[in-house]
């Protein structure tokens, strides 16, 4: 990759933990305004219509402290009237301050790995655009990132901070505490993304503003390389939304959990559409919350692999990166037997595969939408075979890839994934009822099992993980004891308490580092079956 594409996941993501759904790197879509209207573009799926007007970008994280810390619950007139104790926690910035690793995204670019990294890349990565996409709030998203200059970056508002993923609208901003406030958070998600709000309850929304950062995006300049790696990046988790959400310390709360929500949905009982209109959930009766985040998340990340694989191909001249390919291909103990050698090669044994753990979920998803009664999800499930394992098939094509091959199948690849996206926001009625979600975690579990996927630690990882958060959403949770056995052979949790240090501090990503890549390092397939195998169906 050109040196101006190169991206780093803000420290925490890239210390190879990040999660949350909601606070991750800048998650504004660089797309064409239209003419005559605002650059700035908050992110959005494909065929949304641009904002009309969001007005000036505001990164400061002053306003948002005003009635989101603790200690300063609004206790006016109006504020007891909004009832929103009901419908916000009041501890959003306390939370973010003392215990989400976001917030000190930035300052981790001037801890020990990012000295290391300046003095081993040759360039400071807290003034290189191309880490501060990632590590800070970008206050000029439309500007290419070759021109952008570290001030161009709001480093001193606090790394990924709450308008990096809720939206740099200034508007929006002021005008959802503005009298008649207690009508806005009734307002359908387009009039507040005009404002220029990022309509963060679309799951499919959601998923693709984490995986800008999580995964990569090349239009925005965030694409991590090999060269990053040798330097001391941490290696880069994969990505399953659940598990990420249930492993970040919670300024939200879930729907059910939210007395408003549960008012609201009791209000539009006999009209369920309004509901996902609004506030983009179902009654959890109706539809399994955290299935459809899955698999918005697995189809998100599918497609920011597929974009960053175009964009290597695009630029090939200088050769594939190596941080494109199966990092564990090369990064493994050679053993005797090898349960790679005993799974077999999808082509020529030696060549370097794409990363595994992209297709794990996403082709389970597929296999249960294959059954849909739903048409539209049925021909997209059935289209499955000609998208990710045909661009797989052109990386393995020669070595490190053929890059008219992969263009082709990175094309094909990302109209599937935004296919799904779109699809998942225009459906008003549940598509994850709880029977099919029950469903699904059965396809997910024979998959984490199976020789396809045991070969590879990163791809088990990413299934255990979905299995897991469709347990907890379909309330069955396995038992700690089994859970503990089975962290003892794989990763549970991309990160766990304490979330905070004694002088409430977030707990620093790096401190849990080797301990988690030692683990991950002696994964052994016959030990994992072995525990996974004991949870409860």
């Amino acid at each position: 990759m050109m040196a101006t594409q190169t991206r780093q996941d803000f420290w925490p993501r890239l210390l190879g933990i990040m999660f949350a759904t909601t606070a991750l790197a800048a998650g504004v879509a660089r797309g064409q305004a239209p003419e005559g209207a605002t650059t700035y573009a908050p992110v959005r799926l494909p065929g949304q219509p641009a904002p009309k007007n969001p007005g000036e970008i505001s990164t400061s994280v002053t306003k948002c402290d005003t009635c989101h810390t603790e200690y300063k619950q609004p206790n006016t007139p109006g504020g007891r009237a909004l009832k929103s104790n009901e419908f916000i926690l009041h501890n959003e910035s306390s939370t973010w301050f003392k215990s989400d690793v976001h917030s000190i995204a930035f300052a981790n670019l001037d801890g020990p790995i990012g000295k290391q990294m300046s003095e081993r890349l040759g360039y400071k990565v807290t003034e290189a655009p191309q880490c501060l996409t990632c590590h800070s709030a970008d206050k000029t998203p439309n500007k290419p990132l070759a021109d952008k200059k570290p001030d161009d970056f709001a480093r001193e508002d606090g790394g990924v901070n709450c308008t990096v993923c809720h939206g740099m609208g200034n508007a929006w901003q002021g005008e959802h505490t503005d009298p008649p406030a207690t009508r806005w958070r009734e307002k359908e998600p387009q009039f507040k993304f005009d404002k220029g709000m990022a309509d963060l309850r679309n799951p499919a929304v959601k998923a693709k503003l984490c995986v800008s950062c999580h995964v990569g995006n090349p239009d925005e300049g965030k694409v991590i390389t090999h060269d990053m790696y040798a330097a001391g990046h941490p290696p880069i988790p994969p990505f399953e939304i659940t598990n990420y959400m249930a492993s970040e310390p919670k300024h939200w709360g879930y729907p059910s959990e939210l007395p408003y929500f549960k008012q609201f949905a009791e209000q539009t009982k006999s009209d369920e559409a309004a509901t996902w209109k609004t506030f983009r959930y179902f009654p959890a009766e109706k539809e399994s919350y955290l299935a459809r985040h899955l698999a918005a998340g697995a189809v998100a990340a599918m497609e920011a692999e597929a974009a960053l694989l175009a964009d290597a191909a695009k630029h090939s001249a200088s050769g594939f990166d190596y941080a494109r390919f199966d990092c564990y291909s090369c990064h493994h103990d050679l053993s005797y037997p090898s349960a790679r050698q005993k799974r077999g090669y999808e082509g020529a044994p030696g060549r370097v595969p794409l990363k595994v753990w992209n297709g794990a979920v996403p082709e389970a998803l597929a296999q249960h939408l294959g059954g849909s009664s739903v048409p539209e999800l049925k021909t997209w499930a059935d289209s499955y075979k000609g998208t990710w394992p045909t661009l797989r098939k052109a990386a393995i094509a020669r070595q490190l890839g053929d890059p008219a091959q992969v263009m082709t199948a990175a094309a094909a690849t990302r109209k599937w994934c935004n296919d799904y996206l779109q699809l998942q926001t225009v459906t008003d009625k549940p598509i994850y009822p709880p029977s099919q979600a029950k469903e699904l975690l059965k396809i997910i579990n024979t998959a984490a099992t199976s020789d396809k996927w045991t070969g590879a630690p990163e791809a088990v990882m990413a299934l255990t993980w979905a299995s897991l958060g469709l347990r907890n959403d379909l309330k069955s949770t396995p038992p700690q004891d089994q859970l503990a056995s089975l962290g003892r052979v794989i990763i549970t949790q991309v990160r766990s308490e304490p979330f905070s240090t004694p002088d409430k501090l977030p707990v620093p990503i790096e401190s849990k580092l080797k301990a988690r890549l030692s683990l991950f390092a002696m994964f052994k397939p016959d030990d994992f079956i072995r525990e996974f195998k004991k949870l409860p169906e």
